[in-house]
């Protein structure tokens, strides 16, 4: 197993299966990610900085989740749709990102409130560096 892939999976048995999980409902992240569909293809950095976690809000302004978001759309281009969580637990998945001309991965992460603690759009998941990311990792 590729080193990010089993890293990830790992924080999600140890950050999906606690007591918080269980707060989130089934369908949570299905939810949130119709939100970053639409706020992605309308560049509302705005209700994306509405939708981050506490202490993502203390990391990033609207002015940088903006360039996050162009960053994105230089890359992968508008969005089509997502898929259905393909795999993780209640708080943490992966889904489909169909764009214009291809098909990406993207990693979705919720805390117990539903407010995203993690997101990327990726077309190598094992990549160390993901430009098109919000995380609570320093450095980005």
């Amino acid at each position: 197993m590729k080193p990010l892939i089993g890293s990830l999976m790992l924080s999600a048995l140890i950050w999906g299966t606690g007591g918080h999980a269980l707060a989130v409902e089934r369908n949570t992240l299905f939810n949130v990610s119709q939100e970053i569909l639409r706020l992605y293809n309308d560049d509302d950095s705005e209700h994306l900085f509405r939708l981050l976690a506490p202490e993502l809000q203390t990391k990033y302004t609207p002015d940088t989740l903006k360039q996050v978001l162009r960053r994105c759309k230089e890359l992968f281009g508008r969005m089509q749709r997502f898929s259905l969580p393909t795999m993780g637990t209640r708080t943490f998945a992966f889904f489909a990102a169909y764009g214009t001309s291809s098909v990406y991965d993207m990693i979705v992460e919720v805390d117990k409130n539903a407010k995203l603690f993690h997101w990327v759009i990726t077309s190598d998941v094992q990549a160390l560096d993901q430009p098109c990311s919000i995380n609570r990792l320093p450095g980005k």
